[in-house]
């Protein structure tokens, strides 16, 4: 007798607690079994390229702009510019990326923008006019102003795991290929034989190529601190003539010419995912 009132009795509690626990998931919407328990591993990551291929970053740049070596060249009098070159100051800019990633892949395709500046640091160079003595050419003054406008097809690498306060990561590395805008002016050159002042300026579409890298850390799902770098270099020819800023007869005055420019570019910005 006592066995059935017990077995009864526990019967009833699993009915009693079986009712419960649908109340409970009818109440809540959810399946009592789908909840996560303290054991299951924490979800990670930030948002892929399946949920978002497309990303804009914008960052602030720091430029070393390469040495300028300027060809030797002379003018149809004669007149002849020798061993000149420019050098420039560590500058700054900025960069603008709009990028896709092709889902269930590796690949990604980027369009970038930007704005870098260089002051010039010295200029030198040799000037011998026809039947005059060699004279040394020397200025500080002038300034190097690049727009380039270049697209990346590259590769992207996930970096796993979570790191504190950061949601994984992701390196991005390829070729560029593009156009950069040049606006260069080297201003009151001096010569040491004779009290002369000589300007060159130039401003052209160039040829450009280079190659990338960079790294994005996840800070939130859709949100990273990017930072790269890039190799900016430049295919041209002419810089302008150099000009005398008293007036000298056309012709008289050589040519301002190179075959090569380039920039190292460093950068650190913040990158949108949508």
């Amino acid at each position: 007798m006592k066995k059935s009132i017990l077995l009864g009795a526990l019967a009833g509690s699993c009915l009693t607690m079986t009712g419960y626990g649908q109340s409970v998931e009818e109440l809540m919407g959810v399946s009592v079994t789908s909840i996560q328990t303290p054991d299951d591993p924490t979800m990670t990551g930030h948002a892929s390229a399946e949920e978002c291929p497309f990303y804009l970053g914008v960052a602030a740049n720091a430029v070393v702009a390469g040495t300028i070596n300027i060809n030797d060249s002379t003018a149809a009098n004669g007149t002849r510019l020798n061993d000149s070159k420019v050098k420039f100051d560590a500058g700054s800019g900025f960069n603008i990326n709009f990028g896709y990633r092709v889902p269930d892949s590796y690949v990604f395709v980027e369009l970038s923008a930007g704005y870098l500046w260089n002051g010039v640091k010295q200029f030198t160079g040799s000037y011998a006019p026809a039947g005059i003595a060699l004279g040394n050419l020397t200025t500080q003054d002038g300034n190097f102003y690049q727009i380039p406008v270049m697209i990346t097809p590259g590769l992207e690498l996930e970096l796993p795991g979570r790191w504190p306060f950061i949601e994984g990561g992701a390196i991005r590395f390829g070729p560029r290929i593009g156009f950069t805008y040049q606006d260069l002016a080297v201003k009151n050159i001096t010569n040491d034989i004779n009290a002369n002042v000589f300007n060159f300026s130039s401003r052209e579409w160039v040829f450009a190529f280079g190659a990338m890298v960079s790294i994005d850390l996840f800070f939130d799902y859709r949100t990273s601190m990017n930072i790269g770098y890039q190799f900016l270099g430049n295919l041209t020819t002419g810089l302008g003539t150099l000009e005398e800023a008293s007036g000298a007869p056309a012709g008289s005055l050589p040519e301002v010419e190179t075959n090569f420019t380039y920039s190292n570019v460093v950068s650190v910005g913040l990158t949108f995912y949508f």
